[in-house]
């Protein structure tokens, strides 16, 4: 959800109740760094790709015999992508082997 506020706009997206406690909060919040409507949405698309990939990584680490370091590791790759601003898909390691 794109949210207006004085500051600019942000993303907002509920986790899925399933995917809480290994996030440890009931939704994603980030500042899309912009007053532009246009450019705003552009970055909520992007964001929404990249929370999407990190709730199917999530879901694939657990159905994974390897869940802690998969789950960890996406977790991490998807704070640094928001640390970085860098809004490009998350590293999903193949966990179907």
């Amino acid at each position: 959800m794109l949210i207006r506020l004085q500051a600019g706009f942000h993303f907002r997206r509920g986790i899925p109740v399933r995917f809480r406690p290994a996030l440890g909060k009931r939704e994603i919040w980030h500042s899309l760094e912009t007053l532009d409507r246009n450019l705003a949405r552009t970055r909520a698309c992007a964001m929404y790709g990249l929370t999407s990939q990190l709730f199917e990584c999530i879901s694939l680490a657990m159905s994974s015999s390897e869940e802690t370091s998969s789950l960890n590791k996406a977790v991490e790759t998807f704070q640094e992508a928001l640390a970085t601003s860098d809004l490009h898909p998350v590293h999903c390691p193949d966990l179907r082997q």
